[in-house]
């Protein structure tokens, strides 16, 4: 866990300082740039994976790490669950109210640069894998990076674009995390998004540890159907690029 205290304290998790290329970061872009930059802050390390704070791990990783190992991909993606496109990703944060006033009147230049320039699929963020040493993975994120702080504050829209003008070598699964109920429980809404009048603290901890608990016993009880099952899974992902440019 990346902390600027030491009072901070979460069980079962190292407390790292923040690097100081966070420095003068407001908390909301800190945030973001562990997300973005897991390869700096983990530089002794072959792989890390990014996992937002609001899903929780509650099985084994093992297999969908050898199969990102085994394609040999920079980063690995889950496919969206319901859009596929940055457009359509900018009208559902416009419905949603997702966007601030900055990112209303940035948005549709930035769409349009994309529409020439070419973007692939549309990703959903909430987990990335990174292999560390693989070409080009530092100046692709530096550009993602560029392009989240100049452009609107919604990743998703712009990382099709930087895949695809990057040729970054990436693994996509074709299914979203949110179907792996063995291995993640979540997305969980933030509270401090929760519309209408609010939980209290203590009753929306209790009701996302509830929910967990739930997913942890029907996460082993599949276990069990599935080591006397025959072998079968969930679809492979794909490999993107590395692509031509031009």
């Amino acid at each position: 866990m990346i902390s600027d205290t030491r009072k901070t304290a979460s069980l079962g998790w190292n407390i790292l300082p923040p690097s100081p290329e966070m420095a003068g970061l407001p908390p909301h872009l800190a945030n973001r740039w562990c997300k973005f930059f897991g390869h700096r802050l983990f530089a002794e390390h072959d792989i890390s994976i990014y996992i937002d704070g609001n899903i929780a791990l509650i099985g084994s990783l093992g297999a969908l790490i050898d199969e990102f190992l085994h394609s040999g991909a920079a980063l690995g993606l889950f496919s969206h669950p319901h859009r596929r496109t940055a457009e359509e990703e900018a009208a559902a944060c416009i419905a949603k109210g997702k966007f601030s006033d900055r990112d209303k009147a940035l948005i549709e230049a930035q769409l349009l640069r994309y529409r020439k320039e070419g973007a692939l699929q549309l990703t959903e963020n909430g987990i990335i894998f990174r292999r560390h040493a693989a070409p080009g993975l530092d100046e692709a994120m530096a550009l993602w990076w560029k392009e989240f702080t100049a452009g609107v504050h919604r990743d998703q829209i712009s990382l099709p674009w930087v895949r695809q003008v990057t040729g970054l070598d990436c693994f996509v699964w074709p299914w979203n995390y949110r179907e792996a109920k063995e291995i993640f429980a979540g997305p969980f809404p933030h509270f401090a998004q929760r519309r209408g009048q609010r939980l209290a603290g203590l009753r929306y901890r209790r009701k996302v540890w509830s929910t967990i608990a739930q997913r942890l016993v029907t996460a082993c009880l599949a276990r069990r159907r599935h080591a006397r099952a025959p072998e079968g899974g969930r679809a492979h992902g794909w490999r993107e690029g590395p692509r031509p440019s031009g």
